[in-house]
């Protein structure tokens, strides 16, 4: 009898933990659902957030959709966006400043706020698939400022967006233009479109320079169609010719961008808060240091 009583009991047993077992699964589940939703529901089942992070000012977003400016810088007492994620069709798009998705600031130095926010970016439009399987496409045909460091042994930009994404886990193909086709991608990386040649930064691998073209109408019509059946897309504007050339692109999802020669009207709307791609590791410490 007693012999019976004791296999019962590791029935029992086991059966109990076979239940706190799976109850630590489903926990961990839901919080890696709220991780992966847009905005966390409370704080307590988020992550922490940034308010605002470091960004420059030779370009800016003069205006986008309401609820979708996740930051905001200010320049000689005006407060500009500076950060927007938005939806278009069934994709999502992430439009910044210059200095944010470019090769000017640390994208590729670990523990960065920089980093932390593009790779938040890139998971967003993304839909948080594993980088390991996501094939992402980044362009150089445009001006933009994209570099490989080690290939020049010279620390002209030590942010790499190439190598940010690649650490990250992310296979990049470099293109000069936007192909017709993008199906195969993940996401389209337009890092600081419309940079102008400075004695401060040589003529990089991958960078066109002046050689650079605005996008054309089969790119930015190829572009369109594939965030519209949920591609994803990043892009910042940089000093230039950066304003006037994302403007096609940016305007059907109703984001438009100046430069700081404009004089145009700054049209607001209140800033988003606690959205993934403002997300940070409430316990690490980033540099540079800035509101959270």
């Amino acid at each position: 009898m007693s012999r019976i009583k004791s296999v019962f009991l590791v029935f029992f047993v086991s059966g109990l933990l076979l239940i706190v077992v799976w109850s630590g699964t489903e926990a961990n589940g839901f919080a890696r659902t709220l991780a992966a939703s847009d905005v966390g529901a409370t704080a307590s089942a988020s992550p922490c957030y940034w308010n605002t992070v470091p960004f420059g000012v030779d370009d800016w977003i003069i205006s986008a959709p309401t609820g979708t400016i996740l930051s905001n810088f200010a320049y000689e007492n005006q407060t500009y966006p500076a950060l927007v994620a938005t939806h278009f069709g069934q994709g999502k798009a992430v439009f910044a400043v210059g200095s944010v998705f470019s090769e000017i600031d640390n994208l590729a130095a670990p523990h960065h706020v920089k980093q932390a926010v593009f790779l938040n970016a890139a998971r967003w439009v993304t839909n948080d698939q594993p980088p390991t399987q996501t094939l992402v496409l980044v362009t150089y045909g445009h001006r933009e400022l994209v570099t490989y460091d080690d290939e020049w042994g010279k620390p002209c930009c030590t942010s790499n967006v190439i190598l940010a994404l690649e650490d990250a886990g992310y296979t990049v193909e470099v293109t000069s233009d936007i192909p017709i086709t993008l199906t195969q991608f993940g996401a389209v990386i337009m890092p600081g479109v419309g940079w102008h040649e400075t004695p401060q930064y040589p003529n990089p691998i991958y960078w066109s320079g002046d050689a650079g073209h605005a996008p054309t109408a089969a790119e930015v019509t190829a572009l369109l169609n594939f965030v519209k059946n949920g591609g994803g897309l990043m892009a910042s504007a940089e000093f230039n010719l950066g304003a006037a050339w994302l403007t096609p692109i940016g305007q059907p999802m109703s984001v438009t961008f100046g430069s700081i020669t404009d004089n145009g009207t700054i049209v607001q709307s209140n800033r988003v808060a606690n959205h993934l791609v403002m997300a940070k590791d409430c316990q690490r410490v980033y540099l540079p240091e800035v509101s959270h």
